[in-house]
C-alpha cells in the first residue's frame, strides 16, 4: 500500500512538473514589433529611447510594418526599460505608449488598439524624434 501511495505521489509530482513553462533566457535582450490590426503599411518604422537629457536616441531601424508579420528580431546593444516606437506617417509619429522589453528574453512588441494613440513628432527636433 505505501508504495502505491509513493508512486502515486511521484506521477503527481511529475505531471505537475511538466505543466510549468519556463520562459526560455538568452544572453542578450532582443525585440520585434508586430502590427495587430487591419491597416494599411506602417512605413519606415523606428524605436527609440529618451536618454537623461530628453533627447530621442535611435535604436533600431525596422522598415514597414505588415499587419499581422512580425519584423525581424532586433538585438539590443544595451538595455533600455523605456522603448518607444515612431514613424513617417504624417510627417513623424510617436506612440504615445512606451514598450518595456523583458531584460534576457526575446520580446515581441504588439501594436493595436489599446496601445494608446499616435502623437506627432517632429522629425527635424532631436527631443522629439530618433537620431
Amino acid at each position: 500500500m505505501k508504495k502505491i501511495l509513493f508512486l502515486l505521489v511521484i506521477a503527481f509530482s511529475i505531471s505537475s512538473c511538466e505543466k510549468e513553462e519556463i520562459e526560455p533566457t538568452q544572453d542578450y535582450t532582443s525585440f520585434t514589433i508586430r502590427l495587430d490590426v487591419e491597416t494599411d503599411i506602417v512605413k519606415n518604422t523606428k524605436t527609440g529611447y529618451f536618454n537623461e537629457t530628453g533627447d530621442c536616441i535611435l535604436l533600431g531601424e525596422h522598415g514597414n510594418l505588415i499587419p499581422f508579420v512580425e519584423t525581424a528580431e532586433y538585438i539590443m546593444p544595451e538595455f533600455h526599460d523605456s522603448i518607444y516606437i515612431f514613424n513617417d506617417w504624417s510627417g513623424g509619429t510617436r506612440l504615445e505608449a512606451a514598450f518595456t522589453p523583458k531584460k534576457n528574453k526575446k520580446t515581441v512588441f504588439i501594436l493595436n488598439e489599446k496601445n494608446g494613440r499616435a502623437m506627432a513628432a517632429d522629425k527635424n527636433d532631436p527631443k522629439q524624434y530618433p537620431r
